[in-house]
């Protein structure tokens, strides 16, 4: 994850540069994600990449939506109760 980091910013900075998210909402989507921590940890990351890009360009930061999609057998239950860890890191 560290190693895509850098990828991740120039990426949403491009979008901004293009006012591509801007007042609207911001959807995050992780077809491939698992069903433990690290799941929310990315999606965290990619949601402060969008606030440090909004401050630098002196924007409101948008409302976000996290769709998370894998295996039929993967237990979801872990990510609901990692929520409340989740959004107070935000």
């Amino acid at each position: 994850m560290q190693k895509t980091a850098p990828f991740v910013k120039r990426t949403i900075q491009g979008m901004a540069n293009q006012d591509m998210f801007f007042n609207h909402c911001f959807m995050i989507a992780d077809l491939g994600c698992s069903s433990g921590m690290n799941t929310l940890l990315r999606a965290s990351d990619i949601i402060k990449a969008v606030h440090e890009v909004c401050q630098e360009n002196n924007r409101t930061t948008p409302q976000f939506q996290v769709c998370l999609n894998d295996l039929f057998g993967n237990d979801f239950n872990n990510v609901f109760k990692s929520l409340p860890n989740f959004y107070k890191t935000l």
